[in-house]
């Protein structure tokens, strides 16, 4: 617990200003505190899978978005050193495996983070590939191939023994335990496979693993654009020859003629030559970090050549590459992507810069009335809400106002009688996880007080009680009917639920016709995306806001505000060992992000929510959770310019038809 307290003391410890010689003995306490921890938790695990009591939790997961998370982690750690960073998998392999995938992701973790911190200079290379198929499953090998120090042959067998070192120097210049080589040969056997290594002393190093997981049947993805794409002549310029061939593969898999180039230089004369033989190029993808010309002399130079000025650019920036949104807008950059570029992002630039173009622009559908909401309902009903989130306030309140219902909000249990008290309503909403008072001990508060006074409704009968809440588990239903709740509503809410709830219990109800609600701006443009698993579904989100471009970029500003402050306090709880208070934070997020769409950030929070919330566990049993929960917040927080820049976009189509 104290280590804990020491390794975060930073961002637990008041605003207290230190002076110089202070603020280093705290940062110097703050990185032993955190080796320690990481020391102690690897101790934790080797000895776990010694006394075999490592239990495998086998599930379908999409290994592209598993290593894609990993490289974009190790990110920032890699450009800091110059590095770059990328991963590939083989285009055949299924888009789904059963299997062990917070194991697999914490053994590939491992490896690439000993890669970066083993390489000065050059890169660290990602791939897998299947080396054999059949009805037991596919065998995939792993590997992590980096430029760095490389391992003397006469020592490589140290490598994977407990607190082994190649040599006492590579301890001192780098650090390490010896530990966490050892975790992953401990984990690759417990999932039945096998890990070695091939080095030469001064000339890199690849680690390898397989591991036999079994293919989800029917789950091969094959990526499509539109046909009018397949004409589009695309140059890649990326001085990485490792980069510029994941890039350039994607590309030419999805059907694009496609050109790679590893020079400023060249780049300039290829788009140049194409525009001379009449063939120019449709799209141009460069690195702003080439060797031979600045990245902004590039880009200057391409758009003050007349013939070329117009080509649509995207660009490939790293950690440090802070160019402002006013210099993007001046070169007229379609989309700016952080390396190392996910797949999915990839293919939805290619879509967004390129539907620029005239032969490529897609139909515009002819502007259509807007019908009457789907929730459009008999009007002068009344709904009290009892919420405490808000957020999740927002979301509840719109949804009503646009089924025409008056909305009245309360911030607790407590607030909620005494306004169902003082005032009547013909349904209340009621969050079963409030403070003050819950829901729970609201409804039977009102339950106990109409016995003695009648019926709460406006009607004069029983008032009608729907508890909302994110734990929609096994006998959650059972402990809100017995609470004298009349239903149930699973957050995060969606207007077909709520139409249903409303059409059962509001008196007189008639809902116009259900209609579905279009908001993306690439769902009219049958584009199949491939393998998309973004920290934020657009589509789903936009929809959730009925289409509106304005209540979704309110919905982000208050989520940037709630995720920041509720990371800070995982933080703090951790470093408390305050479980309880982890799990007040996941509860609240999984409401959140349900609302925005964020589906892994929900996943993972309603699994800690579910799995820990009535357990005596400590904080180290559910710390591998925690930090995911952590490391999705952090990707949303990464994604929300983007997302929100798009949105705005949209919402500037929009107010011009």
């Amino acid at each position: 617990m104290a280590v804990r307290v020491i390794a975060n003391w930073r961002t637990s410890r008041p605003s207290t200003r230190l002076d110089q010689s202070q603020e280093r003995f705290l940062q110097g306490a703050q990185v032993s505190a955190k080796c320690l921890l990481r020391l102690i938790s690897n101790i934790l695990d080797v000895a776990k899978i010694e006394a075999g009591k490592v239990e495998l939790d086998l599930i379908e997961f999409n290994p592209r978005h598993l290593l894609e998370d990993v490289v974009e982690i190790m990110a920032p750690s890699a450009h800091r050193k110059g590095l770059e960073i990328c991963c590939d998998l083989s285009a055949d392999l299924p888009s789904l495996f059963r299997g062990d995938a917070d194991r697999l992701r914490q053994i590939v973790l491992n490896l690439v983070n000993n890669a970066v911190k083993f390489t000065e200079r050059g890169q660290v290379h990602l791939r897998v590939r299947a080396d054999e198929s059949d009805a037991t499953g596919m065998l995939l090998r792993f590997e992590v191939t980096d430029t760095g120090i490389g391992i003397p042959e006469d020592r490589q067998d140290r490598l994977f023994k407990l607190y082994s070192q190649v040599d006492a120097s590579t301890t001192r210049r780098f650090g390490g335990t010896g530990l966490g080589l050892a975790l992953c040969q401990g984990l690759v056997e417990l999932l039945g496979g096998e890990l070695g290594v091939e080095s030469r002393d001064g000339k890199g190093s690849t680690f390898w693993f397989t591991v036999r997981l079994q293919p989800v049947s029917g789950n091969k993805t094959t990526e499509v654009l539109p046909g009018s794409f397949r004409n589009l002549r695309v140059l890649v310029a990326d001085d990485n020859e490792t980069n510029l061939e994941i890039t350039s593969s994607h590309l030419r898999r999805w059907g694009l003629d496609c050109e790679a180039v590893n020079s400023a230089r060249a780049a300039l004369e290829v788009l140049q030559s194409a525009c001379s033989g009449l063939r120019p190029y449709g799209l141009a993808i460069l690195d702003m970090r080439m060797p031979d010309m600045d990245g902004r002399e590039f880009i200057n130079r391409i758009r003050s050549t007349p013939e070329i000025a117009e080509v649509p650019l995207v660009l490939l920036t790293s950690i440090g590459d802070d160019i402002p949104r006013e210099q993007l807008d001046a070169w007229r950059i379609a989309t700016c992507l952080s390396k190392p570029v996910r797949q999915s992002r990839l293919f939805d630039s290619v879509i967004s810069a390129t539907c620029r173009i005239p032969d490529c622009e897609p139909e515009q559908p002819a502007p259509q009335s807007e019908p009457p909401d789907s929730l459009s309902l008999c009007k002068n009903l009344h709904v009290l809400v009892a919420e405490n989130n808000d957020i999740n306030q927002l979301v509840v309140r719109e949804l009503l106002n646009r089924a025409g219902l008056t909305c009245i909000l309360a911030d607790n249990g407590q607030q909620a009688v005494d306004l169902a008290a003082s005032r009547r309503f013909d349904l209340v909403l009621m969050d079963c996880q409030m403070p003050v008072l819950d829901g729970f001990a609201a409804t039977t508060t009102i339950r106990r007080r109409e016995e003695s006074e009648g019926g709460w409704a406006r009607s004069g009968g029983r008032l009608p009680v729907v508890a909302l809440t994110a734990n929609a588990v096994a006998g959650d239903r059972e402990d809100c009917l017995s609470a004298g709740m009349d239903d149930y509503l699973a957050k995060p809410l969606d207007r077909k639920s709520l139409l249903v709830i409303l059409k059962r219990w509001l008196p007189t109800a008639h809902p116009a016709p259900d209609r579905s609600v279009c908001s993306a701006r690439h769902s009219a443009q049958s584009v199949v995306v491939p393998e998309v698993e973004p920290s934020f579904d657009r589509d789903a989100f936009l929809e959730r806001c009925f289409g509106d471009c304005e209540i979704a970029l309110e919905l982000l500003g208050m989520f940037e505000d709630r995720a920041t402050s509720q990371r800070d306090t995982i933080d703090l709880a951790i470093a408390q060992g305050d479980r309880e208070r982890l799990v007040s934070v996941a509860h609240a997020l999984q409401g959140v992000a349900g609302h925005l769409s964020a589906k892994s950030l929900m996943t993972v929070a309603s699994r800690i929510d579910r799995e820990y919330r009535n357990t005596s566990s400590n904080v180290d049993s559910m710390l591998g959770d925690v930090l995911m929960m952590r490391s999705e917040i952090e990707r949303c927080l990464s994604d929300l310019p983007q997302l929100r820049q798009s949105i705005a976009r949209d919402r500037s189509l929009n107010s011009g038809r």
